[in-house]
Parts: C-alpha cells; structure tokens; sequence
C-alpha cells in the first residue's frame, strides 16, 4: 500500500505541474494511468470555478473500461456534486505533505458494479492554495489481497518465531534430562 501513497503523490505532482488548462489536466491523468497498473481511475476535483470555461463543477476522470482502453471524461455537475462528498472534503483538509486519505469501500456502478475504495490527496497551486483533489481508485477486493498477504507474512513469521523457541525448549529440556 505504500506503493499506492507515493505514487498517487507523484501523480499528483503531475498533475500540478499541468494546471494551465482542462486538456493538461487529463492528460497527465492519462499518462500517469498507463504506468501504475493498480489504479482502476484517477482523477482531479477542482474547487467552485476553477477553471471558468468549465463551470461550477469540473472533474477530470480517466479509467480503464477493460484491462487495455482508457475513457476519459469530465463527470463534475449537479447531479454528481462532489464538493460535499467525504472525500473532497476531507482530501482538500489535508496538507500538501500529508500522506493522504483512503476511502471507506464503497460500490460503483458507472465502470463495472465493483467495490472500490479512492485515496486522495490535495492538489495545491504553484502559489500555495489548495485548488481541488487528485484521487486514484483502487478495486477492494486488490487492497483486501495485499492486507491479506501481509497478515500471512506476519503470522508466517510468528509461526516459524513459534516453531524455534518450541525447538529451542525441546533441545534444553532433552539436555537437561540427558545430563
């Protein structure tokens, strides 16, 4: 999960670096897409206006329809008014340093009826205000695979801990018993 933070703050820098128009914005969402296979979509929230062509809402979404073709789209509006959503709220309450925040799992239809969680970051200008979030999604069921392989790793490594110390106690009590 580390790999996702410090990638998701790469991509974000990205994205930073590329605020001069819309166009920018998802382009480097798509670059950044192609070379971190475990996102499922990133994406970039921008505060009330941001961009003034674009209206109230804009909302650069890139993702993966299947496992090679990306879709684009702008998903900010009325209907889909993230502003109040718990994770622009709390991605925009973050400092630019902080390590981020990951989303309660939730399920999403719009791409393929799966359980995803978003972990998002500010995004911050080159004159220090925070002007919306980046987010990338991630499918559950990969997070809940890593958690799960790191829970085995460890009870692996207390396991086998286990195992000396028994072997550890049986070699003393048969030296004992032996002398």
């Amino acid at each position: 999960l580390r790999a996702v933070q410090i990638a998701a703050a790469n991509n974000r820098a990205e994205v930073e670096r590329n605020l001069g128009s819309p166009k920018q914005v998802f382009d480097a969402l798509e670059r950044e897409i192609r070379v971190n296979n475990k996102f499922i979509g990133c994406f970039a929230a921008f505060e009330p206006d941001y961009f003034k062509d674009r209206g109230r809402w804009f909302e650069a979404y890139v993702y993966y329809t299947d496992s090679t073709r990306l879709e684009s789209r702008q998903i900010g509006s009325p209907s889909h008014d993230y502003f109040n959503g718990v994770w622009y709220e709390k991605g925009l309450s973050l400092n630019k340093d902080d390590l981020g925040y990951l989303t309660s799992p939730y399920f999403d239809n719009s791409v393929d009826s799966s359980m995803y969680c978003s972990y998002v970051l500010p995004i911050v200008d080159g004159k220090g205000r925070k002007v919306g979030v980046y987010g990338v999604d991630l499918k559950y069921l990969w997070i809940y695979s890593v958690i799960a392989d790191i829970e085995n790793n460890v009870k692996d490594e207390f396991y086998i801990e286990d195992d000396e110390v028994k072997n550890e106690e049986l070699r003393m009590q048969r030296h004992t018993l032996y002398r």
